[in-house]
Parts: structure tokens; C-alpha cells; sequence
């Protein structure tokens, strides 16, 4: 039976505009002495080891990079091209059946907290952010942090998130993968166990697993 229903951030619950990752990404790139197409650019930002993408397609030095990148992707910024999806609304229906709800984002504590804020942070029961200092994804670390801060165990658990890394710490940690295709950018080998494209899809898909 599941018990509890656990999201990813950016790209699941938010999405934030084109133009925001171009101007950071860019302009962070450009102080380095280099540039990006905008292929480089969204694989940077929607799949993990972003540490390799910086290193083996950007050529530059990954330490360099996040210490320009934070000054231009304040909190501050990202705020106005970042937006809830509409369907976040469908959260308050979970809470009112019982389900428990937490976000694992590999996400910093400075952009989660006030992305958070726009769903409403009351909708969520634990967050585990970078903040937390465990592995990124596709390590489980961090699913299996935040099934502890719930108390559940991983089979009464649901992982809802965009990105092949996602599914992978979602099997990682054994727990149910269920991806959700904004269509934002394409993730041919993430391997969900379900697929949905709206989270109203999960009221018919939790009810088939009672």
C-alpha cells in the first residue's frame, strides 16, 4: 500500500523559462572565455552529472564555473522566470487522502526554499535539498533520507519525477518511479515504471495500487 508520495523540484513541480538558463549559463560561459549552443546549454540543466557536462562539453573548470554561475543565478533572479505548474494544485487532494508528501531535489537551499514557497511549503512534509549533504542522483541517498524523515518504508513510496537520473535513484532505492513528461526535454532511456504527463493522472494511478 503507499503511503506516501515524494516529488522532485525543478522540471516536476516548477518549470522555469528558457530565457533564465540562457542568460546565466551564458553570461557564466562568456566570463570564462567560451560559449554554448543551446542544446549544451538544456542538457546542462536537465540532466545530472552537471560536473561532466561543465568539464567535457563546456571545457571549462567546474569549481570556476559554479563560483560566477551563483553570482548570476541569485534567488532573486531565477524568482522571475520561475513558476509553479499548474497541476501542483493537486497536491492538497493527496494531503487530504493522507498520503505523505516530500520533495528530493538536488537543487541549493537558496532556490528550493523559494520555489517551495510558491507550491506552499505546508503541502510538503520533508524536503531534502543539497543542504542536506547527501549524494546527488542518481545515488538513493537522498530518497532514502527523506523516506526516514516520513517514516515509511521504500515500498510504500512513489517517486515522481523528469529525468533519467530521477528513475535511476528512484530503482535505486526501490522505490515505485513514476515520470512525468512535461515536455520540456527528452529522456529516452529513463525507464519509469509509469509515465504520466499531468499529476491528476496519479489520483487513477494510486488508486489501482490499493
Amino acid at each position: 500500500m503507499i503511503k506516501a508520495v515524494l516529488f522532485d523540484l525543478d522540471g516536476s513541480l516548477v518549470t522555469t523559462d528558457y530565457e533564465h538558463r540562457e542568460f546565466v549559463v551564458g553570461c557564466t560561459l562568456k566570463d570564462l572565455g567560451t560559449k554554448a549552443s543551446p542544446e549544451l546549454i538544456d542538457k546542462f540543466w536537465f540532466e545530472e552529472e552537471r560536473d561532466k557536462t561543465i568539464r567535457e562539453s563546456f571545457h571549462v573548470d567546474p569549481e570556476l564555473f559554479w563560483n560566477i554561475f551563483h553570482i548570476y543565478d541569485t534567488s532573486e533572479f531565477r524568482n522571475q522566470f520561475t513558476r509553479p505548474y499548474s497541476d501542483v494544485k493537486f497536491i492538497r487532494e493527496l494531503r487530504r487522502k493522507g498520503y505523505k508528501t516530500g520533495i528530493v531535489t538536488d537543487g541549493p537551499n537558496y532556490i528550493a526554499s523559494f520555489e517551495i514557497e510558491m507550491i506552499g511549503r505546508e503541502l510538503f512534509d520533508a524536503v531534502v535539498d543539497n543542504s542536506a549533504q547527501v549524494k546527488p542522483k542518481p545515488s538513493a541517498e537522498g530518497l532514502e533520507k527523506c523516506l526516514g524523515m516520513l517514516e515509511v518504508k521504500n515500498n510504500e513510496a512513489i517517486y515522481v519525477g523528469n529525468s533519467r537520473g530521477d528513475m535511476e535513484a528512484a530503482r535505486n532505492a526501490h522505490v515505485i518511479g513514476v515520470l512525468i513528461n512535461r515536455g520540456e526535454y527528452s529522456f529516452p532511456n529513463a525507464k519509469p515504471s509509469f509515465q504520466i504527463y499531468s499529476l491528476y493522472e496519479l489520483r487513477a494511478l494510486l488508486g489501482s495500487m490499493h
